[in-house]
Order: structure tokens, then C-alpha cells, then sequence
């Protein structure tokens, strides 16, 4: 009997994948072309609403189509003068041509659609109820004294500012409980950013730019980010792209000024254990699923944060070769997980080496590059910010509590209420 093709094997996963694609309507790039938009003028101010409608229908309620609601407000029309702004903002989708008492708007849809596809967008086809659910779970939910744990659509927001929290990576929940209860008990405004995880950063750091700008709209105007692991290089890439903060922490008359980021355990030149990443998004799958949320299946994400990750990637590229945003203090945190430490070495060092120095160095050398068990401490830092710390702590331990009647705060806690009580 003669062994079948190996491509029979894939023949149904490969049927399911092109149903999919059919259904979602998926097009070869460079057919779309462009779409020009009339936008009437009145006086200095361009009418957006028309944009705004198109953009609705080609990308639904996107970053881009949000932020396009944004600048028009209640009148639906912005002034004359911020559309290079907007253009330079949509990264290549929009561009402006003056025309007899009107401005043309003109969307590039090749562009838009690059920049819209998904791996995810087959699997949604496929587990609609699933990805349903999964969306409702994202976005900005609100903790404070009067309220705790609300959608920030549905929550009151007094003040004009917020602590901002950005978890990292394959985060089953929870993890940010000790935070929010120290935050809260000091009278701060705390919204608590989830999101999708594992699509690729820059998606999350849009996903971040559209949360941003419905708090602009809800009145708050100064945030300042404490963010773990991988939340910080969603921030620190939302702070720095051309087509979100633009590099300015001022937010471009946009968002709200972001103050301060404070990163914990952030793997800013990658992270190894991203090839092992399959284990920790069982283990938030199986977390939540077990919740009663029917997440086995969530068609949001597509697994392109791994590749993101990885030292030497094409994204970790790009955003380290930015400048560090102005206008916004940083703040690095990091771990280390050895429970031995240069003190304890040096007396070792005399009972087993005759070069203590020697064997000191090469020691402490093996310690930092163990770092917190997942980012290195030379991962962890970034050139340029020079209030560094070190926590005697794994990667989770810096934030959480690990027994159960645990007296002292999780290391990272007391810089971070220290830092975020510095004007």
C-alpha cells in the first residue's frame, strides 16, 4: 500500500483557510486603487464627516477612522491647518490636494489594506461567537474609589488624570490586582488597558492610540503609563510612531499627554523565551477559559507578537532606532531572580577561587544574564534612560504577591507609587 502525499494531511485545514479567505472577502494588494473624498470648506475649517463615512465603511471603526471622528468633534470639521498632521498620522492612507472651495481627501485603499489584514480574520470567520466575546472583553476598564472595574464607556471620569496600566504578554488576568489595590487606596483614577496580546505589537499600540483618544473625549488630559513586560514596548512604540504620538509625549493636540512611562521587566531588545511562548497562552487560555470566558478559540489575536519579540526582530529594529519620546519621563524597572547576590558571592568566591575577582565578575555576569527569568537585565535596558532600578524578583514576582500572606508590597510597587508621586 502506497503511503499517501503529504499534502492530503492539510487538505482540510488548507479547504477551511480558503473558505475563510472567500468569506472574508480578501483581495490581492494593488487592486483597490484610490478613492478621493470631496470635503467641503467653510472659512478656515474642512468639513471631515464625509472622510469619516467612507472610512467607516472600508475599515470600520478603526484607529483611523476613530481618530478622523476625533478631530472633526461635534461640528464634524477641523481646522485647515492640522490636515498635514492627519496625513502624516495615517502613515501613507490619507493625503490632502487642494481643490476650487473644497479639499480633496484621498485614500490610498492598497495602503489602508495592508495595513488592516490580519491572520486573525480568517479565524473570525470561522469562530464568530468567539471572537464576539473575545472583542467585548478588550479596551480601558476603570478602577477607582467610587467605581471598580467598569468599561470606560459606561464609567463617570472625574479629573483630568489617570495611571494607565499596560500588561504584557499571554496575561491570564489579575496580575495587575495588587497595583490597582495600592493605586485605588491612594485616591488615583486607575484605567487598566486590555487587550488582544499576541497580535503584533504595533496592532496593540493602535488598538492603545484609539483607547487614548476616547479619553481625550471623556475629558482626561495627563496619563501616566506603568506597564509590564511587553506593555512596555506597546507604549513605548504608541509614544514614538509617526502615526500616534509622533515621537512628541504631548500628545499632537490629539491624545492625552503622557507624563511618565514606568516599565517593568520590558524586554527592550527581545526575549529568547519567545520561542516558548506556545506554554504561558495555553496556560492564559485555559486560565480564562475555566473563568467561564470562551476563549479556546479567540480569533483576535494571531500569534505575530512571538516574532516581535525575538532579539534582532524587524520591530525591535525600527523602534530602537527611534529617539526616546520627548516630553514624557521614563522609568525602567527590572529583575532579577537569583536568590544569590554579590554579597553572598564574595564569600563564596573565597572558599572556592584562588582569582575571587575573576570568579566574582564571571558569577554576577551569569546572574544578569539570567535576569528575571524571562528578560535579561541588558534586554532590559535602554540607552538614554538613566532611572534604572533593580528588584530582587522574577518576571510575575515584581508585581505580584507571591505567598498567600505576603506583609511586603511586590518589589516594583514602591518605586512605582514613588515615581508616580513626583511632579
Amino acid at each position: 500500500m502506497k503511503p499517501r502525499p503529504r499534502i492530503v494531511l492539510y487538505l482540510p485545514f488548507l479547504l477551511l483557510l480558503f473558505m475563510a479567505r472567500a468569506a472574508t472577502g480578501a483581495e490581492t494588494p494593488g487592486t483597490c486603487g484610490r478613492l478621493e473624498v470631496r470635503l467641503a470648506v467653510h472659512g478656515t475649517k474642512v468639513k471631515l464627516q464625509p472622510l469619516a463615512d467612507q472610512l467607516t465603511l472600508l475599515d470600520g471603526e478603526s484607529h483611523l477612522t476613530r481618530l478622523v471622528r476625533q478631530l472633526g468633534g461635534d461640528e464634524g470639521a477641523v481646522e485647515r491647518d492640522l490636515l498635514p498632521e492627519l496625513a502624516e498620522t495615517s502613515g501613507g492612507v490619507l493625503s490632502f490636494v487642494d481643490a476650487a472651495n473644497a479639499v480633496i481627501a484621498v485614500v490610498d485603499q492598497d495602503m489602508l489594506g495592508r495595513r488592516t489584514a490580519s491572520a486573525g480574520t480568517w479565524l473570525t470567520t470561522l469562530f464568530p461567537g468567539s471572537a464576539q466575546e473575545a472583542q467585548q472583553r478588550f479596551g480601558i476598564r476603570i478602577h477607582s474609589l467610587r467605581q471598580l472595574d467598569v468599561p470606560l464607556a459606561e464609567a463617570t471620569l472625574s479629573g483630568e488624570r489617570m495611571v494607565l496600566l499596560v500588561h504584557g504578554l499571554d496575561d491570564p488576568g489579575g496580575l495587575w490586582g495588587p497595583m490597582i489595590r495600592e493605586l485605588v487606596h491612594r485616591d488615583y483614577l486607575v484605567g487598566e488597558f486590555i487587550y488582544p496580546n499576541d497580535q503584533a505589537i504595533d496592532r496593540s499600540s493602535e488598538f492603545l492610540a484609539g483607547q487614548l483618544l476616547m479619553l481625550h473625549r471623556f475629558g482626561i488630559r495627563r496619563v501616566d503609563i506603568v506597564a509590564h513586560s511587553m506593555g512596555g514596548l506597546v507604549s513605548r512604540n504608541l509614544l514614538t510612531h509617526k502615526r500616534f504620538y509622533g515621537g512628541d509625549g504631548t500628545g499632537n493636540r490629539f491624545y492625552p499627554r503622557i507624563d511618565r512611562l514606568i516599565t517593568i521587566g520590558t524586554p527592550n531588545h527581545g526575549s529568547r523565551m519567545a520561542r516558548f511562548r506556545f506554554a504561558s497562552e495555553a496556560a492564559e487560555r485555559m486560565t480564562r477559559f475555566m473563568r467561564g470566558e470562551k476563549v479556546l478559540f479567540d480569533a483576535a489575536s494571531d500569534g505575530a507578537a512571538e516574532r516581535d519579540l525575538l532579539p534582532g526582530s524587524h520591530f525591535l529594529k525600527d523602534l530602537n532606532a527611534r529617539p526616546l519620546p520627548s516630553h514624557t519621563r521614563l522609568t525602567v524597572i527590572a529583575g532579577r531572580a537569583s536568590p544569590i547576590d554579590s554579597t553572598a558571592f564574595d564569600g563564596l568566591a573565597a572558599l572556592v577561587a584562588q582569582d575571587q575577582e575573576a570568579f566574582r565578575e564571571q558569577m554576577m555576569e551569569a546572574i544578569d544574564g539570567l535576569g528575571d527569568g524571562c528578560v535579561t537585565l541588558a534586554s532590559s535596558r535602554l540607552e538614554g534612560v538613566d532611572d534604572y532600578h533593580v528588584v530582587d524578583a522574577d518576571h510575575l514576582g515584581m508585581i505580584i504577591y507571591r505567598e498567600p500572606r505576603q506583609s511586603e508590597l511586590p518589589p516594583a510597587l514602591p518605586i512605582v507609587l514613588r515615581k508616580l508621586a513626583e511632579q
